[in-house]
């Protein structure tokens, strides 16, 4: 089909905040050939962004299902102001995580239009007047008032505006963007808004819907308190047909007002004291309107001037007639009527057709008449009100001519529903009677009769109303454009009669149509497997609206644009497995729909299709040729289904073995549908488990990598989607052998391509065990797969820190002190230090500012200290060849005046800071340490500080020969800045044989880490042991303290810290207290989305630490054992401000954003131009 287009179409541009002038421009199509007139381009809007935002979608979509509910609005117009542009991307996505502005219109209006406890007015409105109910007159009043909405987002210019208009027939509804916030109308608003129209109908020329045509003045003195604006509201509505009633039945009409007033002061001998009748005026009590009834108001009038009439009201006269009349009907009160004394005197009155009033009618002949009213006068009072309906009104017309159960689709089906309590809730009543709506094999849907009638169905092809006939009799009318079958049944005392007034308690109907099919419209009914049919849910097509402008217009231009479903499969060489393609064989992500169909590989399965017609409307005489199910990631795994015909449609029969998601082809042609196959249960012999650790020896806490790769036995991975839906993995970890010692296992979650990690690690049952031999066996299904013996030997490393820790906290013994110092001048204040003991818990104050110390500054201080270490300018230590993150002692250390003085400070304030568990950040590496602790240097040492080819070439002196050796004439002395120094006594005359090769290459290493920089250990060590005694003594063993438990290349967890910070790691040290749970959210998804540098720069707002960029990109002094951040989400902080840290207490304040796009804003500046300074900490 080729479409067919006018000659010139043109397309209006509007700039509201620009010009009040239309431009237009013109697209001149000819054939499939178009030109554009020249129009100067500007970078993107913000309605452009948004319309083309996934995220808006949502948006658009409710707004466009709120429309196809509420026809009353024929036009609707997104609007963005011109000053938005220029922040387009912020203004939109604002708008988008803040949309209450929409939201709020769709609620408030609803509110307004909603039912609130009207269900014998709607009812009795529905009898006397045909009026649907009290909301459809809201309805039709809003029509009338409102042309179109123009939903405006404009900048915030002035507190106060106005956010709802109504001008010239457009409702202007406004959302305001502030710097931090955005104004919109709050739900109540836009409900009080819409009352107020009503209240004020004058204003808006409404009298003539409002005043029966100006026949009654409706008087109030002030405005309805807003708790019952709703009845007043109600009250105004309703006057007219009111006004109607008194007409009726009293011809002189001596009613010309209705004041409706908030009073408790009402005189009436009326039944109920919502209204009294005052000379030519009724008064409403709009507080009490929840009593009202027309039945009652008509009896009411009628004895309006009558005394003492409520004992008389009180009498229980019933009607046992029939309320819908098919034959005569006798009128003597004693026949028809119940519950009259012999000694009453009675007369009736009739209203007839809401017209003409009779009295002392003796008969009633359906012929004659299409609605009749009874009202019963007992010894001079109207006691009580009865409506009949003729077989012959109109509103039974077409039920009266039903005969057959089938019907054509678009045809209307009636049928009644009887008894129904008119003064009860209809919605509780319709739920007692059932629905079920079934097609072919497709699955049964459930609903109970109200939810088709009053709530938003899933099925937009079948629509249903209700009308009150009586007071009991309701008349429901069902259309659908589409083949279904209807099955109707009641659980309670309502019955029900599609014909001839014959009333059961189920109705079956169907509608039918016949036409050719469409291979496109096909559809996956169900899928049957181990004997069990599982029904198929199909998903509903989610349109939505993608702009503003007029309705006809946009119903052209906003058509989703559609790829050609009639896609065509390419064969390929084909197969039904493929080893080589199962290890990047897996399914990501899965809806509930598709797990509830999917079967296992290695199952027989049968998918029962459906052929439809373009209507999607079932077809029974299809024709099916070629057939195939075709992997969607790897084309050549395909599957030829046998073919079953069954009932209306077709039996697929396959036993797929390779796991993935199918699509189903048809003649070539691709049928919607996922056909989804998972793993089956993991097989003992094909899954494999590998051990990271190969070592027999390992030191205990150390920790294990066991990696399952789990697969079934067709060797398709059995990942976390299989898991999830079976939990079948049940792998298991089990020590069967150590008696000193326990494991412990860290199971993380099952991965898509079936890996599941552990974590193994042993711990001695005491301290002082040193030693152990363990077996572990390994499961899989509860299966043994295999075994591990490891012998166990040392302290872990956790275990081995917390020791150090405590005999730390046992020898520490520190006192407080003030220490003032500069910025800067921070080194040569540092200096001054250099001979105090320095056994402090320092409290820092930082010159001329204000900041006070519980923390934060401590730890800024102790940042600085290593920031002077590393910093080239000072020379003290600088970065290794082997890595540019290590620091050894930097060579022009040794020219520095002051050299000693500044290791003895440096070795002091280590101490210091290893002592108060606060970090410096400088990792310097182990032999330094080394020598600190008096153990020796050997040439292996130099590895971590040459670099490669200097190493080397060393190395390669162990593989000369003894001649090779002697050809390069190496002396025992070592050349550096032109100096020539022996490495032993008279070693520039000793040659390098194979014989001393080993001493030399050890006493070279000792002279390049040690000997060279003696002056400056020896003070080191002294600044060092000054704080910290390392020679101490501990229990029975006499090592220093740092040798006992820590080995020299751990020293860094005490300076540095672990470098790498991820998100995953921080959010492990989060703890967060108040707020809702979509601000931790907004937190949580902030932290997952930031990058390296801002997550550093996070940290470093919320603690005070500093980072040193040529730690490298990802490196920050972070001790991942110790740190936990505080999130504290305060009611008291307006949102229009930043968050609080707290550096001294690791905590950070947030404000209750009440967006995820708002806490972003607020953090990218607190985190970018925040860091530098702190207002407390």
């Amino acid at each position: 089909m080729t479409a067919t287009f006018v000659d010139q179409i043109n397309f209006e541009f509007i700039s509201i905040a620009i010009s009040n002038t239309t431009k237009h421009r013109i697209i001149r199509i000819n054939e499939d050939n178009f030109v554009v007139d020249p129009i100067l381009t500007l970078p993107i809007n913000t309605a452009c962004y948004f319309e083309s935002n996934a995220k808006s979608y949502k948006l658009q979509g409710q707004l466009n299902n709120f429309l196809k509910q509420h026809e009353e609005f024929k036009e609707v117009f997104l609007i963005f102001d011109d000053e938005l542009d220029n922040q387009v991307h912020r203004a939109a996505d604002r708008i988008i995580a803040e949309n209450l502005g929409i939201n709020n219109f769709i609620k408030g209006y609803e509110q307004f239009i909603s039912n609130r406890n009207q269900n014998s007015i709607n009812s009795q409105l529905q009898m006397y007047f045909g009026v649907q109910s009290i909301s459809s007159i809201k309805i039709s009043i809003t029509k009338n008032l409102i042309n179109k909405i123009e939903f405006i987002f404009a900048p915030l210019k002035h507190e106060g505006e106005t956010l709802i208009k109504l001008k010239d027939q457009t409702l202007q509804v406004y959302s305001l963007l502030g710097e931090n916030n955005i104004i919109y109308p709050e739900i109540d608003e836009v409900s009080f808004f819409f009352y107020n129209l009503i209240i004020n109908f004058r204003d808006h020329h409404l009298e003539s819907q409002i005043t029966n045509d100006n026949q009654i003045q409706i008087n109030f003195k002030r405005q309805p308190d807003l708790e019952f604006i709703y009845a007043f509201v109600d009250i105004t509505l309703i006057a007219q047909y009111i006004h109607k009633l008194v007409c009726i039945i009293d011809k002189e009409n001596e009613i010309k007002a209705i004041n409706i007033q908030h009073t408790d002061e009402i005189t009436t001998n009326n039944k109920y004291s919502l209204y009294s009748f005052v000379d030519d005026m009724i008064i409403f009590n709009y507080c009490k309107y929840y009593e009202f009834m027309f039945s009652n108001f008509i009896l009411d009038y009628l004895n309006r001037k009558q005394i003492n009439q409520i004992y008389k009201i009180n009498q229980n006269i019933t009607y046992s007639g029939p309320q819908i009349l098919e034959t005569k009907l006798d009128l003597t009160s004693r026949a028809i009527f119940s519950g009259l004394n012999q000694t009453d005197q009675v007369e009736l009155l009739s209203i007839i057709d809401m017209n003409m009033t009779i009295h002392n009618q003796d008969k009633a002949n359906p012929l004659e008449f299409k609605e009749l009213i009874l009202i019963p006068k007992v010894d001079g009072f109207y006691i009580n009100l009865f409506y009949i309906k003729s077989f012959q009104h109109p509103a039974l017309a077409k039920y009266n001519n039903q005969r057959q159960s089938q019907y054509q689709v678009g045809d209307e089906v009636h049928f009644l529903l009887h008894p129904i309590n008119s003064s009860l809730s209809l919605d509780q009543q319709l739920q007692k009677l059932q629905v079920k709506l079934s097609l072919g094999q497709m699955e049964q849907k459930k609903y109970n009769l109200s939810q088709l009638l009053f709530q938003t169905s899933d099925l937009e092809h079948l629509i249903a109303n209700c009308l009150f006939l009586s007071n009991n009799f309701v008349l429901v009318t069902i259309k659908s454009d589409s083949r279904l079958k209807i099955n109707i049944y009641s659980t309670s005392s309502i019955t029900l009669s599609q014909q001839n007034y014959q009333f059961s308690r189920q109705l079956n109907f169907e509608y039918l149509i016949s036409t050719a099919q469409d291979l496109e419209k096909t559809i996956h009914v169900s899928v049957t497997h181990d004997e069990k049919t599982v029904k198929v849910k199909l998903e509903k097509d989610d349109h939505t609206t993608y702009g503003k402008g007029h309705k006809q217009l946009m119903e052209i231009l906003l058509k989703e644009a559609k790829r050609n479903k009639k896609e065509i499969y390419q064969s390929v060489e084909s197969t039904t497995h493929s080893s080589k393609l199962q290890s990047g064989n897996t399914i990501n992500m899965l809806s509930n729909q598709d797990i509830a169909v999917a079967t296992r590989a290695g199952v027989l399965r049968k998918d029962y299709i459906e052929f439809r017609d373009s209507n999607c409307n079932l077809v029974e005489q299809f024709t099916c040729g070629k057939v195939s199910f075709v992997h969607s990631i790897f084309n050549q795994i395909q599957y030829v289904p046998e073919k079953e015909r069954a009932e209306e449609g077709l039996n697929l029969i396959w036993i797929p073995t390779f796991k993935g998601i199918y699509h189903l082809f048809i003649d070539n042609v691709k049928i919607e549908g996922r056909f989804i196959i998972l793993a089956n249960v993991p097989d003992l012999e094909i899954s494999v488990i590998e051990i990271q650790s190969k070592f027999e020896v390992i030191p205990f806490c150390e920790t294990i990598l066991i990696q399952f790769y789990l697969k079934d036995k067709f060797e398709n991975c059995y990942g976390d989607t299989e898991n999830q839906i079976y939990s079948e993995s049940n792998c298991d970890i089990k020590q069967v052998s150590g008696s000193q010692s326990i494991s412990n296992l860290t199971f993380y979650n099952l991965t898509k391509d079936g890996n599941l990690n552990v974590n193994l690690t042993f711990d001695p049952i005491d301290l002082f065990v040193f030693n152990d031999t363990a077996e572990v066996e390994f499961f899989i299904n509860n299966q043994l797969k295999t075994s591990q013996i490891w012998n166990l030997s040392g302290l872990g490393l956790n275990k081995r820190i917390q020791r150090f820790q405590e005999v730390i906290n046992q020898v520490w013994k520190p006192t407080s002190y003030n220490l003032n110092i500069s910025r800067v001048n921070f080194l040569e204040d540092l200096l001054e230090l250099a001979e105090k003991k320095l056994n402090y818990q320092f409290s820092i104050k930082f010159q001329n500012e204000a900041g006070i110390d519980a923390g934060g500054l401590k730890r800024e201080f102790y940042d600085m200290i290593g920031n002077v270490l590393k910093d080239e300018k000072f020379k003290f230590f600088s970065p290794v060849s082997s890595d540019q993150n290590k620091y050894f002692l930097h060579q022009k250390f040794n020219k520095q005046k002051n050299k000693e003085r500044y290791a003895l400070l440096f070795g002091k304030l280590i101490a210091n800071s290893i002592c108060n568990s606060y970090l410096i950040g400088i990792d310097i590496i182990a032999p330094f340490w080394k020598v600190v602790f008096n153990e020796r240097i050997v040439f292996n040492d130099l590895n971590l500080i040459w670099d490669l080819d200097t190493y080397n070439n060393y190395e390669k002196l162990k593989t000369m020969s003894e001649e090779e050796l002697k050809s390069v004439c190496l002396l025992f002395t070592y050349s550096s800045d032109n100096t020539e120094t022996e490495l032993i006594a008279e070693g520039s005359k000793i040659h390098v044989t194979q014989e001393n090769l080993e001493l030399y290459l050890n006493k070279t290493a000792e002279y390049v880490i040690h000997k060279q920089f003696d002056k400056i250990y020896k003070s080191f060590i002294e600044g060092f042991q000054s704080v910290l005694d390392i020679s101490v003594s501990y229990c029975e063993y006499h090592l220093c303290i740092c040798q006992k438990w820590l080995m020299n290349a751990e020293m860094f967890h005490f300076t540095q810290g672990f470098l790498e910070i991820s998100s995953d790691v921080l959010l492990q040290k989060f703890t967060f207290s108040g707020g809702k749970p979509q601000h931790k959210s907004y937190f949580e998804n902030y932290v997952n989305q930031a990058d390296t540098e801002t997550l550093k720069n996070m940290l470093k707002f919320i603690t005070g630490n500093q980072y040193d960029n040529s730690l490298g990109s990802s490196s920050i002094p972070f001790d991942q054992s110790s740190y936990v951040i505080s999130v504290k989400f305060d009611l008291g902080l307006s949102d229009r401000k930043l968050p609080l840290s707290h550096t001294c207490f690791k905590s950070i304040e947030v404000p209750l954003y009440k967006s995820f796009a708002e806490l972003k804003q607020k953090f990218d500046i607190a985190f970018t131009i925040g860091c530098e300074g702190y207002g407390f900490g």
